[in-house]
């Protein structure tokens, strides 16, 4: 082996090295990411399930008590009261563990919860209908916002360290 076969042996020995530096470092970066998303989320989640339920009619009370809120299956709040929700928590995880996507939900379960939500000719007393989406869209740049401020602050945060 002459001399200029070892330099193009150890160029390539550094290049595998980099790339896996590199590689480790974005697998790091991305883990990161995934946890700040989550943990922003369950702020929102837990902030829009406020809102929803002060705006959710109220007779007896059971409707505002029926709020729950989830981030990836995991429950981060509920409101007063029984609140069983029926989801596939299967398909919602495969979901989320294949796209490496982070699934919120705010829901409200009684059996007449759609329908006080969706039916705008309803008088309501204290309440209103759309009481979870009205609040969503007002506030979805607000969201947006905290995700991304967050997320930023805590990729200049962690890559600092890498």
């Amino acid at each position: 082996m002459d001399n200029s076969e070892s330099i193009l042996e150890l160029d390539l020995k550094e290049l595998e090295e980099s790339i896996e530096k590199v590689k480790n470092k974005l697998d790091k970066l991305e883990e990161i990411l995934v946890e700040e998303i989550e943990r922003v989320s369950i702020l929102i989640a837990f902030d829009l399930l406020g809102e929803a339920m002060r705006r959710a009619p109220k007779d007896t009370g059971h409707l505002r008590g029926s709020g729950i809120a989830k981030v990836n299956e995991e429950q981060v709040a509920h409101t007063e009261g029984e609140g069983d929700l029926t989801k596939d928590k299967e398909f919602i995880g495969l979901v989320a563990s294949v796209i490496n996507e982070v699934v919120g939900e705010v829901a409200f379960n009684t059996p007449y919860a759609a329908i006080q939500h969706e039916e705008l000719a309803f008088n309501h007393q204290d309440g209103e209908a759309k009481y979870l989406e009205r609040p969503l869209n007002e506030k979805i740049e607000i969201y947006q916002f905290w995700l991304a401020e967050n997320i930023k602050k805590r990729l200049d945060k962690e890559s600092k360290g890498l």
